[in-house]
């Protein structure tokens, strides 16, 4: 009797420990089920309010940037298309340069570090880099996907004028501001290694300030124009090879012709076309008083040129105007660099109107205008 009445003491204790075990489990569920509701709902409303400050930052930095991006604050300096036609780089008196998409019509990128207003800006053959010169005294390279900046070379310290880049894209050359009088020794031409940023010739011109320089199609020569000349040198050597005289006259702009034979010149009497063997003008386009720029198209049949701010067109075979139904005309002030596109159809322009315009070559209409915060189409 007395171990029955254990069995049943023992089973009691059994049901009483089983249900308050169940029932401590249940509580314990409870409390985590309610602790679990608790966190879901801090983490909602931790999550809801980052991504409330996200969204405010991210719309805040996209209107600032699209305000800062769309525009060139000061005049155009110049403007140049890539190798494969579509993109737009260009330079400001506002110290950026610029990366434009010539299809979408809108700026890519804007590169920064330049502490003076940016002059010439050229791609690299490959289009993988921009090349550009300031008044600032440098050279600067950079990357067109990152838009990082890859080298400086400190090139002249009055300030750099111009420069162009080799075709093979290993080469620069740049010339610098001289100091006053004429024979200041400053004015010089650089020649700089792309890779090592180091100066591998100098060539000294004592006659002026050298306004334009280019390499010749082949890398092999350089051209460059100042007051009353314009020379050919040797890129190797750095000795000067011909000589075409302006007279009392400063050159502004040169170039090549797409084959090397022959040479296109702008000053304060208009444009020539010389030829490079024997050294003889050849035709004159216009006696005009002044041009500011002009250049070539990919094969060498025209020529496009900036007047102030007239923009026009000539055959180079016959030195005549071609004319246009809209004849180019858009422009506010004068117009500091046009440029061919590489397959001819398009002509591209900045001027001191802070803007780029994009022209039909063959009716001269007005295709896009990147200016301020808009982008205009026609």
């Amino acid at each position: 009797m007395r171990n029955l009445s254990n069995i049943w003491f023992f089973l009691i204790m059994a049901i009483l420990l089983f249900a308050c075990t169940k029932s401590e489990n249940k509580k314990n569920i409870m409390v985590n089920n309610l602790y679990e509701n608790i966190n879901e709902e801090q983490n909602n409303i931790k999550n809801s309010e980052i991504q409330k400050i996200v969204n405010e930052s991210t719309s805040e930095t996209t209107l600032e940037s699209e305000n800062f991006l769309l525009e060139h604050t000061d005049w155009v300096n110049f403007v140049a298309f890539s190798p494969d036609g579509k993109m737009i780089v260009s330079s400001s008196r506002d110290r950026t340069i610029k990366l434009w998409d010539v299809d979408k019509g809108k700026v890519i990128m804007t590169f920064f570090g330049h502490t003076d207003q940016v002059g010439t800006v050229k791609f690299s053959p490959d289009g993988g880099r921009i090349v550009s010169s300031s008044f600032d005294g440098t050279i600067r390279i950079w990357d067109v996907i990152t838009g990082r900046e890859i080298k400086t070379i400190s090139a002249h310290r009055n300030g750099v004028i111009t420069i162009d880049i080799s075709p093979d894209g290993n080469k620069i050359v740049s010339s610098s501001w001289g100091g006053m009088g004429p024979n200041n020794l400053n004015r010089i031409i650089s020649i700089w290694d792309v890779s090592t940023g180091q100066r591998i010739q100098s060539i000294s011109k004592n006659s002026g300030d050298i306004l334009s320089i280019t390499f010749s199609p082949d890398g092999r020569q350089l051209i460059s124009g100042s007051w009353g000349t314009i020379k050919i040198w040797d890129v190797s050597t750095g000795m000067e090879v011909k000589t075409f005289s302006e007279g009392n006259n400063s050159v502004l702009f040169t170039a090549f012709n797409p084959d090397g034979t022959h040479i296109i010149s702008s000053s304060y009497q208009g444009i020539k076309l010389w030829d490079v063997s024997s050294g003889q003008e050849i035709r004159r386009f216009t006696d005009e008083d002044y041009t500011d720029c002009v250049a070539f198209n990919f094969d060498g049949s025209k020529i496009v040129k900036s007047n102030r701010g007239e923009i026009s067109l000539y055959d180079v075979t016959t030195g005549k105007k071609i004319r246009t139904t809209s004849g180019f005309i858009g422009h506010t002030d004068w117009v500091g660099s046009v440029a061919f596109s590489p397959d001819g159809r398009l002509i591209v322009s900045g001027s001191r109107d802070s803007s780029i315009k994009i022209w039909d070559v063959e009716t001269g209409q007005e295709i896009l205008t990147f200016s301020g915060n808009k982008i205009k189409n026609n």
